[in-house]
C-alpha cells in the first residue's frame, strides 16, 4: 500500500512540474518560466545577439549605452518613479510635455496615454501635471 501512495505522490508532483514548466505565449511574445534556461548559449536575429552563461556574470541593476539599456539580474525591474511618462529613468522636462500634449485624452488610448493618468482617476488633467511637476528629478530605483 505503501508503494502505491508514493507512486501517486510522484506521479502528481510530475504532472504538477509541467503545468509549471509551461510558456505563457501569444502570436507577438513568448515568456518562459526558466530561470536559467541556455547555459552559456547565444541567441541572435538579424540585428542582435545576446550571450548568456550559467551564473551572475554582471552585476545586478541597469546598464546602457546610447542607444539600449539592459537590466541584469535573475530577476531585475525596475521601478520608475511617478511621472517619468517616457520611461527614460528621470522624471524631467519632457514628461511634463508629454502630459501636456495628452491633456483630456483617453488614457485608454495609448500605452503613453495611460502613463499620463498619474493619480488612476481615468483622466489626464492639470492634477496629472502637478504631480509630475512635484516629482521632478525623481529617478529609478
Amino acid at each position: 500500500m505503501g508503494a502505491k501512495v508514493i507512486i501517486g505522490l510522484a506521479l502528481v508532483v510530475g504532472v504538477a512540474s509541467l503545468a509549471i514548466a509551461s510558456e505563457a505565449q501569444s502570436a507577438n511574445y513568448i515568456l518562459e518560466r526558466s530561470v536559467i534556461g541556455s547555459a552559456g548559449n547565444s541567441s541572435s536575429s538579424t540585428n542582435y545577439k545576446l550571450g548568456s552563461t550559467l551564473g551572475q556574470s554582471s552585476p545586478i541593476g541597469p546598464s546602457n549605452s546610447t542607444n539600449y539599456k539592459l537590466g541584469a539580474g535573475f530577476w531585475y525591474e525596475v521601478i520608475y518613479p511617478t511621472g517619468d511618462v517616457n520611461r527614460d529613468c528621470v522624471v524631467n522636462v519632457l514628461d511634463l510635455i508629454l502630459i501636456r500634449n495628452n491633456l483630456n485624452a483617453d488614457p485608454g488610448s495609448s500605452t503613453q496615454a495611460s502613463r499620463c493618468d498619474l493619480n488612476g482617476d481615468n483622466r489626464i488633467n492639470v492634477l496629472d501635471l502637478i504631480l509630475a511637476r512635484n516629482q521632478l528629478g525623481q529617478r529609478c530605483q
